[in-house]
Parts: C-alpha cells; structure tokens; sequence
C-alpha cells in the first residue's frame, strides 16, 4: 500500500512540474571542482522527462532576489 501512494505521489508530482528554473552561481564555470556541474547534462536530464530546463548563475544576491516576484501556482513568493 505505501509503494503504491508513493508511485502515485510522484506521478502527480511529475505532471504537475512543467518547467524547473535551476539556480546556481557556478553554473558555467569550466572548472568542474567546487560543485560546478554541467548545465547541458541537467537540461538534458529534465529533457528527456519532457521538462522545460533553465539553468541561471546569478551574479550578486540582487540577481537572486529578482526571482523572488515570480508567481508560482498563482502564489506570489515575495
């Protein structure tokens, strides 16, 4: 019975995420040390669950701060 709810949790989860914005300042550094990733592998990861990717790297906190006005779910997170 658990299994069966968390399948189905993750079904719902899955088909409510349309779009992921994946925010991280090192994002497109070539250094792959100090948790820099490849931003193609994550957008491609997220591809191929049919999931639109953006990968930002903010460069100051204000850069971060902007996206605290983007509505989510009709819910504002400012």
């Amino acid at each position: 019975m658990a299994d069966r709810f968390i399948e189905q949790s993750k079904e719902i989860a899955n088909n409510f995420i349309q779009n992921i914005v994946f925010i991280d300042d090192k994002a497109y550094k070539n250094d792959m040390t100090n948790n820099a990733f490849s931003a193609l592998d994550v957008s491609n990861v997220f591809a191929q669950s049919g999931k639109i990717c953006a990968v930002y790297a903010p460069k100051s906190i204000s850069d971060v701060n902007s996206y605290n006005t983007i509505p989510v779910g009709g819910i504002n997170l400012s």
